[in-house]
């Protein structure tokens, strides 16, 4: 890097709250520690001051490296983690210790990588392949990597505070189990595709065993025979509005009866 471009750089790291000493254009020996200081930051280990294409576009974008007010520390260290483990796939992202999208979309990246996928293949979504790679994980499971990302998101939804060692302890089923509880799913341990995917997903596995169904129109006779056929005893309705801006899908006296 030459003349503008280090200018550029230091105005980053200034803008990123770890100022590099001085706004010399001068690559010195400030600006080398502080890259140093913003790769630890990021979980990244490296021996020089290099900056790469990934580095700068991360200096200059809104993300945060640093546990930000309302951040988890422990979420901050899976966010360096990963970065650390998965960083073709996932490039470099936040470590602000808030679990949100992007992070989300790590563990799935990580979850794709130890299932095998290339990152040219991998896409951070859970989608059909992923669904079909998934593992199943028990106690005394030999696979850490896997085990370990099942750990995160135990963590991140806020259902395990133990170590992200890829042991599969007692603690790390015991948290499985509350989850499984929680989402009213057998309650084994096991960390199955179901479970591990509704960990990871809003959805999570939509051919999964259900009570409860959602419609956006009216129940007829006749589907309300199918639905409660089909094992269904509780239907979300829609209380008022309209299906395109005429088909009223709103609950009345009629339905009512209907339903009970």
């Amino acid at each position: 890097m030459v003349g503008n471009q280090i200018y550029i750089l230091q105005g980053a790291l200034w803008c990123k709250g770890i100022g590099p000493g001085s706004w010399t254009g001068i690559f010195n020996d400030d600006t080398a520690e502080t890259i140093m200081n913003f790769k630890a930051d990021a979980g990244i280990s490296s021996d020089t001051a290099s900056v790469d294409s990934t580095i700068m576009d991360a200096l200059l974008d809104m993300s945060a490296f640093v546990l930000v007010p309302g951040g988890n520390s422990r979420i901050r260290t899976i966010q360096q983690n990963l970065n650390h483990d998965y960083l073709a796939y996932t490039g470099l992202q936040p470590c602000d210790g808030l679990y949100g999208r992007q992070t989300n979309t790590a563990l799935i990246y990580a979850l794709q990588a130890e299932e095998g996928l290339s990152p040219s293949v991998a896409n951070g979504a859970f989608g059909p392949s992923t669904t079909s790679k998934c593992p199943t994980l028990q106690p005394g499971d030999s696979r850490k990597a896997f085990v370990r990302i099942l750990q995160y998101a135990l963590c991140v939804n806020d259902f395990y505070n133990g170590a992200f060692d890829g042991i599969y302890s007692e603690s790390v089923k015991s948290a499985v189990k509350s989850f499984q509880s929680f989402m009213v799913l057998p309650e084994t341990g096991i960390a199955n595709m179901t479970t591990i995917k509704g960990l990871l997903s809003s959805a999570g596995d939509t051919n999964r065993d259900a009570l409860a169904c959602d419609t956006a129109t009216r129940l007829t006779a006749s589907t309300a025979q199918v639905l409660k056929r089909a094992g269904f005893s509780y239907v979300g309705r829609y209380l008022t509005g309209t299906v395109g801006g005429s088909t009223s899908k709103s609950i009345n006296e009629t339905r009512v009866e209907l339903y009970f």
